[in-house]
């Protein structure tokens, strides 16, 4: 019964927080200043963080494994890393 309401419980907050990520996104691009841009961004960059704190907490409840959840990890520095350049004006979002 517990294994159940965890997946769930984890797997909520996790979706949210993964959604919310493209969400923001796409909400700061289409700001009007460049400052409510980079707030939005900077948004999306938290909630990319608090995605990597469930996917962490998924692999310490054995929801996922260790292979899945460093491909994942991988993945997620990647975008950190895309956000801080994009934050910083140092590439061209194109949507």
């Amino acid at each position: 019964r517990w294994e159940s309401f965890e997946k769930w419980a984890i797997g909520q907050q996790l979706v949210e927080s993964a959604d919310s990520i493209a969400a923001t996104i796409i909400e700061g691009y289409y700001r009007y200043t460049e400052g409510e841009q980079r707030k939005f961004f900077q948004y999306s960059l938290s909630s990319a963080k608090e995605t990597m704190l469930w996917l962490w907490r998924s692999k310490e409840r054995g929801l996922i494994n260790e292979k899945e959840y460093q491909t994942i990890k991988f993945i997620t520095k990647l975008q950190h890393l895309f956000f801080q350049m994009f934050i910083h004006k140092k590439i061209i979002m194109i949507i």
